[in-house]
């Protein structure tokens, strides 16, 4: 059997989001090595310092932003002041990247007018930033 019977095409869709997708997930990996290296290297200075830490691991959610004054959801944004914060940045561009990547095909169904898959995404889009903000509240 020929080889390229056996592989199916991929998209020029597949590519770009994967594209997308793999640059995020670098990038988002990057800044989270980078920003947990400044904070064990203790530049800056921490809303919970690294020695107070280990009081905090057992603690469930509640409790922990209760006694560290961390906020809940995207609150933490107010203290990227903050070297142990700084963390939550690349955990976030990790968790909305694959929203970029999905806006970014959407766009190129558009052009495409491929109206099918411009839905289905837009769809997913939706979903994706109602989760983002937290429609559903915390549980």
């Amino acid at each position: 059997m020929n080889a390229s019977h056996d592989t199916p095409a991929i998209s020029r869709a597949q590519t770009v989001y994967a594209r997308w997708l793999e640059i995020g997930a670098q990038l988002g990996l990057v800044i989270l090595i980078a920003s947990f290296v400044i904070y064990l290297g203790q530049w800056g200075t921490p809303k919970i310092s690294l020695s107070d830490l280990p009081q905090y691991w057992t603690l469930p959610v509640d409790a922990f932003l209760t006694a560290t004054g961390m906020p809940a959801g995207w609150g933490w944004i107010a203290f990227l002041d903050a070297s142990d914060v700084r963390n939550f940045v690349g955990v976030a561009l990790l968790a909305t990247v694959s929203l970029a990547s999905i806006a970014r095909v959407l766009i190129l169904f558009l052009r495409h007018r491929d109206w099918i898959y411009a839905g289905i995404s837009a769809c997913q889009l939706v979903v994706l930033l109602l989760a983002l903000v937290g429609v559903a509240g915390h549980h």
